[in-house]
């Protein structure tokens, strides 16, 4: 009986230990938010219902998000994109070319129109669909997607590669920001239960944004994002084609990521979150770098 004993006692001890004496964890990421496209999806007409109409921003955010993206991605790595995503007839794209780019994902890509914007699939397989087009061979695709969203009459897709039906979580966001990667996020409007959880998920009032931020210390350790934490989620908005950011805080362990609305105090969830990277992914190239830089060294010595 004495041996369960001790083993209780390293146990409660490891975690005395991780409570009192841990330091919080800093999971702050911040990307250049001026290698960001900030197309207003207003200038995506084909989506607009009444152009002429000031609160009519349209149904463009899914188009609008990728290309503000697809910007990063041409200004973090020229090499492997630069002048390929977002055709110009210059040497650097112009406004009006991120709105061409935006009109042709939402017309011949992604299926987006005035009254139902863009479904999550349509979304993640007519950008790659695009990516692909332009540059093959040369992106890592994933993402996750809520299984609660329903995805009977949201699609008219099947469900592409790479994605995994998962509440989204932060460590996939933070992973991949962390990485540099291009990452979008979708918002839905959620109803919860009086325990916090998810009961309905909203899918005709849903948002498409271009993750640029994540600002975060786990005070207590536990891998939640505490509403006491203060996290925020930074962002371009295709409203306005403008840097944002919005509280953002989770209700359980592995819950989704949730936010409310400044304005209309609705909660809104996380659903969807959507990444690409070159091939390979910036995180692997640079440990490649770091790998080989003695070996380059002593070939030159």
């Amino acid at each position: 009986m004495k041996t369960p004993i001790r083993t209780v006692t390293l146990v409660l001890a490891s975690c005395l230990c991780r409570a009192v004496g841990a330091t919080p964890i800093d999971y702050t990421v911040r990307l250049d938010p001026d290698l960001f496209g900030r197309l207003n999806q207003k200038d995506v007409t084909s989506c607009v219902k009444k152009p002429d109409d000031p609160s009519d921003f349209g149904k463009g955010c899914g188009p609008a998000a990728a290309v503000n993206s697809f910007a990063y991605l041409e200004r973090r790595y020229p090499a492997i994109y630069g002048g390929g995503l977002i055709p110009s007839t210059g040497k650097n794209f112009t406004d009006e070319d991120l709105v061409r780019t935006a009109e042709d994902l939402a017309r011949n890509f992604m299926g987006t129109d005035k009254d139902n914007g863009t479904f999550i699939y349509d979304f993640i397989g007519g950008k790659r669909k695009y990516i692909e087009g332009k540059r093959p061979g040369k992106t890592r695709y994933a993402a996750e997607v809520d299984p609660a969203k329903n995805l009977a009459d949201d699609t008219k897709v099947t469900r592409p590669e790479d994605v995994v039906r998962k509440v989204p979580s932060w460590q996939f966001l933070h992973g991949n920001l962390k990485s540099e990667e291009d990452v979008e996020v979708l918002v839905n409007a959620v109803t919860l239960d009086a325990d916090g959880k998810v009961t309905t998920i909203d899918t005709t009032v849903g948002h498409y944004i271009t993750a640029v931020m994540l600002e975060w210390i786990d005070v207590d350790m536990d891998d939640v994002i505490d509403k006491s934490e203060n996290a925020k989620l930074g962002y371009v908005d295709p409203v306005g084609g403008v840097l944002k950011s919005a509280g953002i805080f989770q209700n359980s362990l592995n819950g989704p990521i949730l936010s409310i609305g400044p304005t209309t105090g609705k909660t809104f969830g996380v659903t969807g979150v959507i990444k690409e990277s070159p091939i390979p992914e910036p995180a692997t190239l640079s440990l490649l770098v770091l790998a080989l830089a003695p070996l380059l060294g002593r070939l030159r010595t």
